[in-house]
Order: structure tokens, then C-alpha cells, then sequence
């Protein structure tokens, strides 16, 4: 198979998408001028387009990506003015999912390599600065994520200290389960040495952020390493993760409290005090009021609208705190064909032909993580699931052939 080298517009592709990825660095995409980002997105988007891909047609991106353009095409329909934003979106899915095809399909083991280490440093550098970031500034991912403060003074400022957001924080636990993967099968001292202290960090990044369930799926993460590499049901580390949680809250408890994390802190004496049985509601925790209601109301629109979903029926609304249950209330019959399609898709594109490797098991894990996610957040973690997911699994079976 032809090299990066021979291949037309070869080192450009790899160059601009480079450049496209460095936007995922709050500190760089606040300061990025839109024009040129989004030259960049459309010239890129073209390049690869105009390849051909034996592994991938339009009908998979259609599928894995139906969802999205769905929500594309009626929030424009409904506010005109969005319709540069979500085309640039849309564009930016597209080129995560042809940009692994590409790095696959042409096979350059330096070249895919490189692209591995590159996005691996931005989840490091982004985890440390998010700690550093929340030292002085506990609230300030939460608030990020809130949008509390707008493009504000102070949102600049967290975004020039490179803090991580929503969107950053449960990404990078899923990064979890892929580096456990990768240290368990390469068994070789560098993956160690780089892999031990990159789950550190990114523990540290999360505990920092204040995110409970990003915690909590963190702790799902390092529990990966139950995971058998061959055979073996992807389930049970879930079981062992909760004697994680059992065994590691109290400990969390401090920490938290050390870091100055207080929302954190507070949760997690409230899981501690449920799973203790001091406390017998999980509603009784901090924040899961307003969540449960939210699902609730997600819920309630998919009884109400089950055939044609919430989107056309007058005062129907979703929580907007789960992008399934939200997918499934606003969009009904449709909604629930799109998820399955989409899934169905990522699984049978990226991760069923590796059914005889060691890495098999790791990669199907991320993908259950990312639906549980999925259930409890507004957060698919698509461009994930098309791109790092996918280009990790070639790099670990690879060298198993």
C-alpha cells in the first residue's frame, strides 16, 4: 500500500489536519481567527473527499452520522442564522471520520504513530493545565461548561490557562481503557513509563474538574485492567469497579477536599454517606435533583410523542441532559433507527474485525463507556468513536500480525 510520501497532497493532509487538531486546545481555539479555522476545515474536508476509501462509503457516514445531520437540518430550518456553525460541525465529524480511514487505508506505521502521540499530548497538557487551571480557579471547568460567564473576561481567561471543559473531560476518560489496553499488550517498559503516569495525570485533570460522573467513568476506565485479552465478557469490570468506588471514595474524599475541588468533594461524601447507608436516597446527592428531573422530562416527552417525537409537538421539551433519552424524545420512532444505526455502525466499521485480537475487548469497552455516557450526558463523543477509537485499534493489532 502506497506511503503518506507517495500518496497526492499527502503531507498537506497530514499538516492541515494538525493544525485543524491544535483547535481542540482551549487556549489556542478562543484565539484562532474563525475565517481562517474554518478555511481550514473546508479545504481539509475536500482533500480527503476526494479520496477513495475501501473501507468506508457514504452510506457509513450517513449512518454513523444521521443523527447529527437530522439535528443540522431542523435547527437551521428553525434558526437560519446557526446554519455556518452546525455546517462547520458537521464538516469537522466528517473529517475525524476520513481522516482515520486515510491513516489506516494507507498504513504508514510512523506516520499513524505520530498521529497517536499528538493526540495523546493534548489530552496530558490539557489535563495538567486543567489542574493547574482549577487550583486557582476551582469552578472554572464547570463554569466552562455552563457558559455562566459567556465570552466574558474571566471565560477568556480560563480558556487562555488551557482549561478543559465539558467536552474535554469526557473525552479524555475514555482515553483510559485504551492506554490500559495498550500497556497490557504491547508489555513492553515504555508504554509503562509513558502510560502510568498519563492515567495519573488524566486522574488528577479529572478529580480537578469537578466532574462526578466523568469520576466515575474514570474509575470504570482503570477498572479495564480486569479485562481479559481474549474472551471474556466486557461487563465485568463494571463489578469490579464498584469495589473500586467502595474502596476509593473515602480516599477521593480527601483529596478532593485537598485540591479545593468543594462541588466534587461535596458528591462524593454524598456517595460515600449512600453507600454507607447514612444516606438512602440517591436523590438526597448533590445535583442529582436536577438531573433525575431532567431525564424525567426527556422521558415524559417519549411516552407523550412516541411514534414522531417532541420536535413538532407544541411545548414539548427534553431535559438536555442525555443525548440518547433526548435523541429518542425529541425525534421518537426515528430517533431510536438513528442510535441504532449509528452504534451499529461504529461497532461494525472499527471494532468487529479486531474479534481475534487482543485489543478487541479494550476497544469494545470504550465504546460501552461512551454510551453510558451517552445515557447520562448530552455528550456522544462521536468524533472519539470515528477517529482515536479506530486509529488505536489498527496501531494495537498491527503489531499482533
Amino acid at each position: 500500500m502506497n506511503s503518506i510520501k507517495k500518496n497526492k497532497n499527502g503531507g498537506l493532509i497530514i499538516i492541515l489536519f494538525c493544525v485543524f487538531y491544535l483547535h481542540n486546545y482551549p487556549s489556542i481555539a478562543f484565539r484562532f481567527p474563525i475565517v481562517i479555522y474554518w478555511g481550514i476545515v473546508v479545504l481539509l474536508f475536500s482533500l480527503l473527499l476526494n479520496r477513495k476509501y475501501k473501507a468506508l462509503s457514504i452510506r457509513n457516514a450517513i449512518l454513523i452520522f444521521g443523527l447529527s445531520a437530522l439535528s443540522f437540518v431542523i435547527t437551521v430550518l428553525k434558526t437560519p442564522l446557526l446554519f455556518g456553525t452546525y455546517m462547520v460541525e458537521l464538516l469537522e465529524l466528517c473529517i475525524y471520520l476520513m481522516m482515520g480511514q486515510y491513516l489506516i487505508e494507507d498504513n504508514n506505521k510512523k506516520t499513524i504513530t505520530f498521529i497517536i502521540i499528538f493526540v495523546l499530548t493534548f489530552y496530558i497538557i490539557t489535563s495538567i493545565t486543567t489542574n493547574i487551571g482549577c487550583q486557582l480557579y476551582p469552578l472554572a471547568s464547570r463554569e466552562l461548561a455552563d457558559g455562566v460567564h459567556g465570552d466574558s473576561d474571566l471565560s477568556r481567561l480560563y480558556k487562555s490557562m488551557n482549561i478543559g471543559g465539558f467536552d474535554f473531560i469526557y473525552s479524555v476518560v475514555l482515553v483510559v481503557p485504551l492506554l490500559i489496553g495498550t500497556i497490557k499488550i504491547k508489555k513492553k517498559i515504555v508504554y509503562w513509563i509513558i502510560g502510568v503516569p498519563s492515567l495519573l495525570l488524566i486522574g488528577i485533570g479529572v478529580i480537578s474538574a469537578q466532574y462526578t460522573t466523568a469520576l466515575v467513568v474514570y474509575l470504570l476506565g482503570i477498572a479495564s485492567v480486569f479485562l481479559k485479552e481474549r474472551n471474556g465478557s466486557v461487563f465485568a469490570p463494571f463489578f469490579y469497579s464498584l469495589l473500586l468506588i467502595i474502596v476509593f471514595v473515602p480516599l477521593l474524599s480527601v483529596l478532593t477536599t485537598m485540591i479545593q475541588g468543594d462541588v466534587l468533594s461535596e458528591r462524593v461524601n454524598d456517595i460515600l454517606s449512600f453507600l454507607t447507608g447514612e444516606q438512602n436516597d440517591l436523590n438526597g446527592i448533590d445535583g442529582m435533583d436536577e438531573r433525575v428531573t431532567r431525564w424525567r422530562m426527556s422521558v415524559d416527552t417519549m411516552f407523550a410523542y412516541p411514534l414522531i417525537g417532541g420536535w413538532i409537538g407544541k411545548g414539548a421539551s427534553v431535559g438536555g441532559h442525555s443525548f440518547i433519552l433526548d435523541s429518542i424524545a425529541y425525534y421518537g420512532i426515528v430517533g431510536i433507527v438513528l442510535l441504532y444505526a449509528m452504534y451499529k455502525n461504529i461497532y461494525m466499521l472499527f471494532i468487529q474485525k479486531y474479534k481475534n485480537h487482543s485489543c478487541y475487548n479494550y476497544l469494545l469497552y470504550v465504546l460501552v463507556l461512551s454510551i453510558l455516557i451517552a445515557v447520562l450526558n448530552p455528550f456522544p463523543n462521536l468524533e472519539f468513536l470515528v477517529f482515536t477509537l479506530p486509529l488505536v485499534g489498527h496501531y494495537l493489532s498491527k503489531q499482533l500480525e
